[in-house]
C-alpha cells in the first residue's frame, strides 16, 4: 500500500503547479514579452472612462480672477458612453474614445471655438486604475496623477504581505495587445530605484506567493487518502466477515 501512495505522490508531484497552486497567475510562459523597461505611453480614452470638463472662454481668464473664483469651482463630469461618445452642454454628441487626452482636449477646443473666444479646456480622467494582484486578494488602486510610481501602488495597495516575493514582482502593461512583462526585485536595496517604476491606467502588478510544498501536496492527496483508507476498511471488513462465515 505504502508504494503506491509512493507512486500517487509523484504523480501528482510531476503535474506540475496547475495542480498544488491553481491560484497562482502570470507564470513565466510570458517570457518572450519580458522587457527590460516599460516604454511610457499616453492614456488613451475608452468607454466607462468619467472624465471632468470645464470650458471657460478668454484663455480661462475667469480661473485667476479673484472676484470670480467662487463661480467657476463646479467642475461637471461626463461618462464615455459604451458607443465612444461623450453627451456635453451645447455641443452635443463628441467622440473621445480612442484618442488620448491632448487630443481631446484639442478637440473639444475647436469645438468650443465656434461658441467661446481663445476657450480653455480643462480635461482630467478620473477613473484610472492600477490593479495590484496578490494570493489571495485584488485591489483596484486610484491613480491620482499620471506620473504614479510602483512605490506608491503597493503603499496604497497595504505592501507586500507574508509569504509573497518581494523579488518578485511583475509589472504587466497591455502594448499594441502584447502583455508587455517586467520582473522587479524589491528585496535587493541596490535595486530600490525599480520601486520608482513609473506606471499607467489599467496596468497590472502581481507579486509571487511564496510555495509552500507541504501544505499543498498534504492538501490534494487528503481527498485521495481519505478515499483509500475507506476502500482498505471495507476490503478488510468483507475479508473478515468471509473468515468468520468459513470459521
Amino acid at each position: 500500500m505504502s508504494r503506491w501512495l509512493l507512486i500517487v505522490a509523484i504523480g501528482f508531484a510531476l503535474s506540475g503547479c496547475k495542480v498544488f497552486y491553481p491560484e497562482v497567475m502570470f507564470v513565466e510562459n510570458v517570457s518572450p514579452f519580458l522587457v527590460d523597461s516599460l516604454v511610457p505611453q499616453e492614456y488613451v480614452l475608452s468607454s466607462g472612462d468619467r472624465l471632468r470638463i470645464l470650458v471657460q472662454p478668454r484663455k480661462g481668464q475667469q480661473l485667476v480672477d479673484v472676484a470670480t473664483t467662487l463661480q467657476t469651482t463646479n467642475i461637471l463630469t461626463y461618462e464615455v458612453m459604451p458607443n465612444g461618445y461623450v453627451y456635453l452642454p451645447i455641443v452635443d454628441s463628441v467622440r473621445l474614445a480612442g484618442y488620448t487626452v491632448a487630443q481631446a482636449r484639442k478637440i473639444l477646443t475647436e469645438l468650443y471655438s465656434q461658441l467661446y473666444k481663445d476657450p480653455y479646456v480643462y480635461l482630467e480622467v478620473t477613473n484610472r486604475f492600477v490593479y495590484v494582484f496578490y494570493q489571495d486578494k485584488a485591489q483596484a488602486v486610484e491613480m491620482p496623477r499620471n506620473n504614479m510610481t510602483l512605490f506608491e501602488a503597493l503603499a496604497k495597495a497595504g505592501g507586500i504581505p507574508q509569504l509573497h516575493k518581494a523579488y518578485k514582482i511583475k509589472v504587466i502593461r497591455m502594448v499594441n495587445g502584447k502583455p508587455m512583462v517586467k520582473q522587479i526585485n524589491l528585496r535587493d536595496v541596490s535595486q530600490l530605484s525599480n520601486a520608482h517604476v513609473v506606471l499607467q491606467a489599467n496596468d497590472i502588478v502581481y507579486v509571487e506567493p511564496t510555495r509552500r510544498v507541504a501544505p499543498a501536496v498534504l492538501r490534494e492527496i487528503t481527498p485521495l487518502l481519505t478515499l483509500v483508507s475507506s476502500f482498505t476498511s471495507l476490503i478488510l471488513t468483507i475479508l473478515l466477515l468471509q473468515q468468520n462465515l468459513s470459521g
